[in-house]
């Protein structure tokens, strides 16, 4: 059997490339939701050095009777703690209003194929930093490991956003981003797999009483991993509906095509990278399926 040795490479390794157009919108809109996140963020520091120079200044004026911040500006109303207090204030949101202008400015401006590089991937481990930390003693890190499209191979990707994390699985799909902010290069991510929360038992019924003739159905948990195929997902919609179920998703080693169909009860199979990087061949794959019992065409 010819097959093509598993690598795992580092991220510094992998092969990126420049956006398309549809992933340009990805990468301005995620840009600029992390740029409207951190004007939040400036603008609520904002506000409580504002409360904070206000209490100094009310203290100061109430047990010493001089004045604390108000001293060192000369505007209408100094005297006043409420004139202070609209005074600083007002400075920091004229700060944060330019602050955001300027990033907007900024978004529209930049060449994100000039600045940008990516590349399609899928989860295919996710690991809690809280739990490694208490093993290892090392910090706490919460990280993912990707396969990307040229063949199996993984690597670290740390997580910062702990809502992102949260919101991951094993078999989701994400748009690994590669850039260099001063200078330096860093990587982060963007959710391709969108959660519907539709049940896949009533959505096979559904499609089957609107007329569908066959159904192709994918497990983004194993979809990319080389694991195996989901059996149970597979038995459960085969079992429901009268139409043939192609199983998809997961396809590793020639044992994982007779156990999708003996197990899970699918009528076909379809397999993708392990043919494209030939790890397997059809007419193996084929050959072990009849031995195993299972018609195919030969």
């Amino acid at each position: 059997m010819n097959t093509k040795e598993q690598k795992n490479l580092l991220i510094d390794d992998m092969h990126f490339f420049m956006p398309d157009e549809e992933q340009k919108t990805l990468i301005t809109r995620f840009s600029s939701q992390k740029f409207k996140e951190g004007f939040y963020r400036r603008f609520l520091i904002s506000l409580i050095t504002a409360f904070i120079f206000f209490i100094v200044e009310f203290i100061a004026r109430t047990y010493t009777n001089r004045h604390a911040v108000s001293r060192f500006f000369h505007y209408p109303g100094a005297e006043t703690i409420p004139g202070m207090m609209i005074f600083v204030a007002f400075v920091f949101l004229v700060f944060n209003l330019l602050s955001f202008t300027y990033m907007r400015t900024k978004i529209q401006m930049n060449n994100i194929a000039a600045k940008y590089e990516c590349m399609k991937g899928i989860v295919t481990e996710k690991y809690d930093g809280r739990h490694l930390s208490q093993s290892s003693g090392e910090a706490s890190r919460n990280y993912i490991l990707f396969s990307n499209e040229e063949g199996h191979c993984t690597t670290a990707l740390s997580v910062k956003n702990l809502h992102t994390f949260q919101s991951i699985e094993a078999g989701d799909e994400i748009l690994v981003i590669k850039y260099k902010p001063l200078g330096t290069t860093g990587y982060t991510f963007i959710p391709l797999t969108e959660k519907t929360g539709i049940d896949v038992i009533q959505w096979a019924k559904t499609g089957y009483e609107l007329g569908a003739g066959e159904i192709l159905l994918t497990s983004v948990d194993c979809e990319g991993c080389r694991k195996g195929f989901d059996i149970e997902l597979v038995r459960a919609v085969s079992d429901v509906v009268p139409i043939p179920i192609i199983a998809c998703g997961g396809m590793g080693k020639m044992e994982d095509f007779s156990k999708v169909v003996i197990e899970g009860h699918a009528d076909a199979v379809a397999a993708a990278s392990v043919l494209h990087y030939n790890q397997l061949l059809v007419n193996e794959i084929k050959e072990k399926a009849y031995m195993n019992g299972i018609n195919v065409r030969r």
